[in-house]
C-alpha cells in the first residue's frame, strides 16, 4: 500500500491515481523532488574535513618456504633474559675479554714456532702436536667472536647460539682429553707408590703419598671445572634459544678468579728469581761449554730470554682474561637473579596521621 502526498489517503500499488483526490502519483513524485532539489556539500575553509574511516589492510601471513618437507627453525624468542644477556654479550668488559683472549692465542701459536731454549724453529713433530693443541682454544676464539657478533646485532630481539656450539664442542673435547690424561698420570703414579712401599716405608715414599694426594685433589678439582664450563655454556644456550633465564656457574667465576691470582703470583716470583738466575745461568754455561761442540752462548741464552718473556706475557693475559671473564659472569648472574626474584618491598596498613580526639 502507498499513501497520497496530497490527501493522506491509502491506495493499492498497483493504482496510478489516489481514489480520493485524483492525484497522479508519479506527478506529486517529481513536484516533491523539483521542491526539494539535492544541495551539495559545502567545503568550509579552515574546518577540518572528515573522510570516512577506512580499516588498514592486513598483512597477509606467508608461510615460511619448505625445502623437500624441511621446515627452517622458528626464530629465537625475545623476553628479558635474552636481553640481559645481549646486553653483557655485547658489553665493552665482554669485548675487551675477546681481543686479549685472541692475543693470548696469538702469543701461544708464536712460542709453538719457536723453540724454549736454542731460539731455533721446533722440529716438525713438536710443532705438530703444539699445533693440534693450540687448535681447541683458537676455535674457542672463533666462537667467542661469533657470540660477540651475534650479541651485537641490533636487527633482531634474539640471539644465535653457533658460536656457544662451536664453545660448547671444544669443552667437551678439552674434558674427555684432560680426563685421559689424569688417568694416565694417575696410574703411573699408583705404579711408583706401590714399587716404592715393596722397598719399604722412607721419607721419599712419604713425599710421593703426599705427592699423589695433592695430585688427586687438583685433579678432581679441574674435572669439576671443566664440567661446570660445560655447564654454564648450556645454561647460556638455553637462555639464547629459548628465552628462559639461566644462571652460570659461580663455581667457575671463583676458580678463575683463584687462576688469575696464580698467574700474577708465578710473574711476581719469577721475575724475582729471573734475576739471579739468568746471570749464573750465562756463566755456568760458558764456563762449562763455552764454544764447544758447536754451541752459540749468546743465542742460546737469547733464545732462553725471548721464551721468558714470552711465558710472562702469556701468564699476564692469562690473568686478565680469567679476571674480565669473571666479572662478566658476576654481572650476569646479578642481573638474572634480580630478573628471576624481584626485590619485594613490605606493604605496611594505612596508619591514623592524627591521634584520636583531634
Amino acid at each position: 500500500m502507498k499513501y497520497c502526498a496530497k490527501c493522506g489517503s491509502g491506495c493499492e500499488d498497483k493504482v496510478q491515481f489516489c481514489v480520493k483526490c485524483g492525484t497522479k502519483f508519479e506527478a506529486l513524485q517529481a513536484s516533491a523532488n523539483e521542491a526539494s532539489p539535492e544541495v551539495p556539500p559545502q567545503i568550509i575553509q579552515g574546518q577540518p574535513q572528515f573522510q570516512q574511516f577506512q580499516p588498514p589492510p592486513q598483512p597477509q601471513y606467508i608461510p615460511p618456504p619448505s625445502y623437500g618437507g624441511y621446515m627452517p627453525p622458528p626464530p629465537p624468542p625475545v623476553t628479558p633474559a635474552t636481553g640481559i644477556l645481549k646486553q653483557v654479550s655485547s658489553s665493552p668488559l665482554f669485548l675487551v675479554f675477546v681481543l686479549l683472549y685472541s692475543v693470548l692465542q696469538v702469543v701461544a701459536l708464536i712460542r709453538i714456532f719457536t723453540s724454549n731454549s736454542a731460539g731455533t724453529l721446533v722440529d716438525v713433530p713438536a710443532m705438530f702436536i703444539g699445533i693440534l693443541a693450540w687448535s681447541l682454544p683458537a676455535l674457542i676464539g672463533l666462537g667467542l667472536w661469533m657470540h660477540y657478533a651475534a650479541a651485537s646485532d641490533k636487527s633482531t630481539g634474539g640471539m644465535k647460539t653457533s658460536g656457544l656450539s662451536i664453545i660448547k664442542v671444544c669443552a667437551v673435547i678439552t674434558l674427555v682429553l684432560l680426563c685421559l690424561a689424569l688417568l694416565l698420570v694417575f696410574f703411573g703414579f699408583a705404579i711408583l707408590l706401590v714399587a716404592s712401599l715393596s722397598t719399604g716405608v722412607d721419607s721419599a715414599v712419604a713425599s710421593m703419598a703426599a705427592m699423589f694426594g695433592v695430585y688427586l685433589l687438583f685433579a678432581v678439582l679441574y674435572v669439576v671445572y671443566y664440567v661446570k664450563v660445560l655447564s654454564s655454556v648450556g645454561a647460556v644456550s638455553t637462555c639464547a634459544a629459548t628465552g628462559q633465564p639461566r644462571k652460570v656457574s659461580a663455581y667457575v667465576a671463583v676458580f678463575n678468579l683463584v687462576g688469575a691470582l696464580g698467574h700474577i703470583l708465578w710473574v711476581i716470583v719469577s721475575s724475582w728469581v729471573a734475576t739471579f738466575v739468568y746471570s749464573w745461568l750465562e756463566q755456568a754455561l760458558r764456563q762449562l761449554v763455552g764454544n764447544m761442540y758447536g754451541f752459540d752462548i749468546n743465542t742460546m741464552m737469547a733464545g732462553v730470554g725471548g721464551a721468558y718473556v714470552l711465558s710472562i706475557v702469556g701468564s699476564v693475559l692469562n690473568a686478565l682474561v680469567l679476571v674480565l671473564i669473571s666479572v662478566a659472569m658476576f654481572s650476569y648472574n646479578s642481573k638474572i637473579g634480580a630478573l628471576s626474584y624481584p626485590r619485594t618491598y613490605p606493604q605496611y596498613p594505612p596508619q591514623n596521621q592524627y591521634p584520636s580526639g583531634f
